[in-house]
């Protein structure tokens, strides 16, 4: 496996501009009032930070004993938080299509395009084979088909109504984007300049009245941790394989043990606390 000059500052555009988006967790869970942590709140943070540690642990236990279904969790997981992010204020079977579409972006039409680099990386995450992960290759190809279908419906609601034209403009500037950029430059091109930079919007407006100092500097702070642990596993690991092979391990097997949690605070907590919390201001 070899990484390229793109591939490689794309990685680090993942790593220093990307990951940050999951750390600042720390930060939202600060965000929380005191009834609904039930602690003080450097109790309940670092109750926090041991919780959301051990769950990380866990994904990645669970990963190296179970890689191809982690894998497909890993992606399924992946398309309803991207999904779920970029449709924010929709509502109904609008808010279905359009999330199927925007969370197809990267988990469907971006590896289905880049097929042959892209199931080499599946192989190195799930430590098989290319051949193996063929049953894997054909079911997103019918995924993608309902995937499709979405995309053209999500047009037509673009057509008819306005409201939906903005977002729409995204995925049809996406599309192609991730179709002829490298795989590794399309990732990082979504995750870092749409999906992460939605997220830190999203938490500058909610810190705006709160101490965001000391937030930020916790999210920093947990950001360079993740930082430090991930140089330390890299170079464990690249003593016995190459350093793409273990760059790729790392930083997505990392992202699939930081993304449950992520979502389990974000997508099941904060973002229904954030919106009950506001519409009674």
């Amino acid at each position: 496996m070899i990484l390229s000059t793109f591939d490689m500052i794309a990685l680090g555009c993942v790593v220093f501009i990307g990951l940050p988006h999951g750390a600042f967790d720390g930060a939202i869970y600060a965000l929380l009032p005191d009834e609904i942590t039930k602690q003080s709140r450097a109790k309940s943070l670092a109750f926090f930070l041991a919780l959301y540690t051990c769950l990380a642990g866990v994904i990645v236990v669970f990963w190296l004993m179970m890689p191809q279904l982690s894998l497909i969790a890993f992606l399924a997981i992946s398309a309803f938080h991207f999904g779920k992010g970029d449709t924010e204020g929709y509502h109904g079977i609008a808010r279905l299509i359009a999330l199927i579409a925007h969370g197809g972006l990267v988990t469907l039409w971006l590896p289905l395009t880049h097929h042959e680099v892209a199931f080499s990386y599946f192989g190195a995450l799930t430590f098989a084979p290319i051949e193996a992960l063929s049953l894997l290759s054909a079911f997103m190809y019918a995924c993608a088909f309902l995937w499709a279908i979405c995309v053209i419906a999500y047009g037509r609601m673009a057509l008819t109504n306005p409201y939906y034209r903005g977002r729409f403009f995204e995925v049809l500037l996406l599309v192609p984007a991730m179709a002829y950029l490298p795989l590794l430059p399309a990732f990082a091109l979504y995750f870092c300049a749409f999906h992460s930079r939605r997220h830190f919007v999203s938490l500058y407006h909610a810190t705006k009245t709160s101490a965001p100092a000391q937030l930020y500097a916790l999210g920093i702070g947990l950001s360079v941790a993740s930082w430090v642990f991930g140089a330390i596993a890299l170079f464990v690991l690249n003593q016995y394989q190459s350093f793409a092979l273990s760059a790729i391990q790392i930083i997505f097997i990392g992202l699939a043990a930081l993304t449950v949690p992520h979502m389990i605070l974000v997508d099941g907590l904060w973002r229904p606390l954030r919106k009950s919390l506001y519409s009674s201001r």
